[in-house]
């Protein structure tokens, strides 16, 4: 028959391997954990990064928005910035001439 002392030690080891294995899952969760923990703070500063482009873009209107004609309804540039819209003075300047400063 077994002495009581060593059923005791028996079951004092089963603990002590018992403690020892929960241990070892608890690093391995921690560790996970922690990961998880990371790869949530990029998500994070990524999506604040996102936000942060994001309301630039909007306040500076980026990318700029086409002129669009009053009344018609039509996006273009050229016509605000024809020829038949610039001052005779200043269409004068770039050949040379102009009626502001004619000894030039």
């Amino acid at each position: 028959m077994a002495s009581v002392v060593g059923l005791l030690e028996e079951r004092e080891l089963a603990a002590r391997e018992r403690v020892e294995g929960l241990r070892e899952e608890a690093d391995r969760a921690l560790a996970e954990l922690a990961e998880a923990e990371t790869d949530g703070q990029e998500w994070l500063i990524a999506r604040q990064r996102v936000g942060e482009v994001l309301y630039v873009a909007v306040t500076l209107r980026w990318p700029p928005l086409p002129f669009i004609h009053a009344g018609t309804g039509i996006a273009s540039r050229t016509t605000a910035h024809s020829a038949s819209n610039v001052s005779e003075g200043y269409r004068g300047s770039r050949s040379g001439w102009s009626p502001a400063f004619p000894n030039r």
